[in-house]
């Protein structure tokens, strides 16, 4: 667990809850073989079992952060960290993350419940996995095949999704007990009396009709060394060539399980096992392990939200998360695991029912802005917020019904429409501001993530296709509104066309894809632009419409709450600077700009205008003016930069003539 605190050197090291799945696959079915074998199988007994090994040390990491959070996150963090916590107390965290992932979603690093992920899949698995296994027992099926059969259908739905839903296909059940089903195949495979493998010959008669054969591959001392060899060749390969830049699970997830299944199916023979991985270190880590995946990422996520990231206080976050694991296994874990107290079980399920409801009405009270810990701070952060700007909305949605931001700047007929993502959302402010001084109302239409293209399909990696339907009605009504003569297009572009964002900068696939539902065969972002921004323009510009198109804003490559006093307990010092090199953001910028003015060069009868020059000098691009922040976040303006960066319009706009 510990390599999630060193990406740079262990760049899949995210594959170790791949390895966990299979090692509880395999030592979870062992015994339920064992009691299987022996008619002493019980289901009531096993998720007592389960709830004494898993809640004691879940409720102490849960109550931990919980109280660490209450005096160190600002309200919508500590809002965001009682949902996590409700899910990871209901074991449901990977259905949770699965709709929160996307372009919106904040980092993974600022979550410290985000790992509970893992132990969600495991859980969901053993809800199902000693029935079936109690019912192919008594029907006296072939387990073997049963489960190898589960397994292959869950391996399919993960190479089928993990190129069009890669975020579902990472979180979702479906596509991963296999790993677990892998398992527990080897468990079947090796349990039975004095090593011979249980029905081993009710796999495959053919296969194994000669003992000799079972022997040597069963017991043959050459044949286990090469199997740890191997196994541990394909694990370290996992841990190098699998990183967050490539489609996972997928078929690389097979790196990890089979390099697993070969290292256990090895056994004490192996030279590998009986020497290196029995040694006293490896074996006490075994020990805590649970404690220790608990803790590790706690509190790598808790240091870097109070800005201490570098390899120092890394290194110190993993040692701590060792010394944790080991108290917590000592005095939490060994002593209620091993407890015979008949109601123990029923307290823990109660005590876990607690956390839940505290997560839920943490989520409910909106991060409790009146804690006394906290509220010094959140004047500050006030700039950071949204209002959202719902001004007018129910009058709005009666005249544009069907657009997901719908906002006017008065009570009144458009004149001006507003189009787009929430890049677009966030200049409104801004422009209403300056129509208004003009006499000129604007009206706020689009979506979030919703590119300003007809005929167009939006999909972040491994979500549901978006947009198509809501721009496409966007552009109808506004087409068909005599009143509204001016039409201004923003957006992410660069996200659009290049499918990255300022943070993806080493990301060789895209994160972000659009399609056209005119021309399906076409996959490349820059193309389909091209051919859905002319066919938007040009019905537009039909309709009468004249155009106005936003460049979008440069991004930052940090959060704008570090430029913002420091939070209680923070390791760092308030960036007093909070600068951007222009360098950097021109670097990022002109990977799209290429295809972007390419296409609008050959129209000038359209205005493209740049809010760059608003936000960034000669030297760097800023979050901060005065004591004001300009951005909410790494991406969107503040009202205050919304405001700001409208002013800088203001010279385009005039009621005879509003594109020049």
């Amino acid at each position: 667990m510990a390599f999630h605190a060193f990406p740079g050197y262990f760049p899949g090291g995210f594959i170790g809850v791949d390895i966990f799945f299979v090692i509880s696959g395999f030592l979870i079915s062992s015994i339920l073989f064992d009691s299987l074998k022996k008619g002493s199988f019980n289901v009531l007994d096993f998720y007592k079992r389960r709830i004494k090994r898993i809640f004691p040390a879940l409720l102490c990491v849960l109550l931990s952060c919980y109280l660490f959070s209450w005096f160190v996150l600002f309200p919508d963090e500590f809002a965001r960290l009682g949902k996590h916590m409700a899910a990871g107390a209901a074991f449901v965290s990977n259905i949770v993350l699965l709709y929160e992932s996307g372009y919106f979603d904040t980092s993974a690093q600022t979550k410290p419940l985000l790992h509970l992920w893992s132990l969600g899949i495991e859980e969901q698995f053993y809800i199902f996995w000693p029935f079936l296994l109690w019912v192919f027992w008594k029907a006296r099926f072939n387990v073997f095949v049963c489960a190898a059969v589960l397994a292959l259908v869950s391996f399919a739905l993960n190479l089928a999704g993990v190129r069009d839903a890669q975020t579902t296909t990472f979180y979702s059940p479906l596509t991963r007990f296999w790993e677990l089903l892998a398992g527990g195949l080897l468990a079947y495979v090796h349990h039975g009396q004095a090593g011979t493998p249980l029905k081993a010959r009710s796999i495959c008669p053919a296969f194994f009709n000669s003992e000799h054969f079972v022997r040597f591959v069963f017991s043959s001392p050459q044949v286990k060394n090469m199997q740890a060899a191997l196994g541990s060749l394909l694990m370290a390969g996992g841990f190098v060539v699998i990183s967050e830049h490539k489609a996972f699970p997928g078929w690389l997830a097979l790196l990890p399980v089979l390099g697993t299944v070969l290292i256990i199916s090895a056994g004490r023979a192996a030279w590998i096992n009986r020497v290196l991985l029995s040694n006293r270190l490896l074996v006490w880590v075994g020990l805590i392990s649970f404690p220790l995946y608990l803790w590790h990422w706690p509190l790598l996520s808790f240091l870097h939200i109070l800005n201490a990231g570098n390899g120092m206080w890394r290194l110190l976050a993993v040692v701590l998360a060792g010394v944790l694991a080991w108290l917590t296994y000592v005095f939490v874990e060994r002593p209620l695991r091993f407890a015979r107290h008949g109601r123990l079980a029923l307290l823990l399920c109660v005590l876990m029912s607690g956390m839940f409801f505290v997560g839920l009405v943490t989520e409910k009270g909106d991060g409790f802005e009146s804690r006394a810990t906290i509220r010094g701070f959140n004047a500050a952060r006030a700039s950071l917020s949204w209002p959202g700007h719902n001004n007018f909305e129910a009058t709005c949605i009666k005249r544009f019904k069907g657009s997901g931001y719908c906002t006017l700047a008065k009570d009144a007929p458009a004149t001006v429409a507003l189009i787009g993502d929430s890049q677009a959302n966030h200049f409104f402010p801004g422009l209403a501001a300056q129509y208004l001084d003009v006499g000129e109302n604007l009206v706020n239409l689009g979506c979030g993530a919703c590119p300003p293209l007809i005929g167009t399909t939006s999909r972040y990696r491994g979500k549901t296709p978006i947009a198509m339907q809501t721009m496409d009605l966007v552009v109808d009504m506004v087409v068909k509104d005599p009143g509204i003569h001016t039409v201004i297009l923003a957006a992410n572009w660069h996200l659009y066309l290049q499918g990255t964002r300022f943070s993806d900068e080493s990301k060789t696939w895209p994160l972000w894809e659009i399609r056209s539902t005119d021309a399906p065969l076409v996959e490349n972002n820059n193309a389909v632009f091209a051919i859905q921004m002319a066919k938007t323009v040009e019905k537009l510009q039909e309709a009468g419409k004249k155009l106005i198109v936003i460049k979008q804003i440069p991004e930052l490559n940090y959060l704008p709450s570090i430029c913002l006093p420091p939070r209680p307990f923070s390791l760092a010092a308030r960036n007093p600077q909070c600068l951007t090199p222009v360098a950097r953001v021109d670097r990022y910028l002109d990977q799209y700009k290429s295809s972007f003015d390419s296409f609008f060069n050959k129209r000038p009868n359209i205005i493209v205008w740049d809010p760059k020059p608003t936000l960034c000098d000669g030297q760097f691009c800023r979050s901060m003016k005065g004591g004001d922040t300009l951005y909410r976040d790494e991406l969107h303006l503040s009202e205050f930069g919304s405001i700001e960066v409208g002013k800088g319009l203001s010279g385009n706009l005039s009621r005879s003539d509003p594109g020049k």
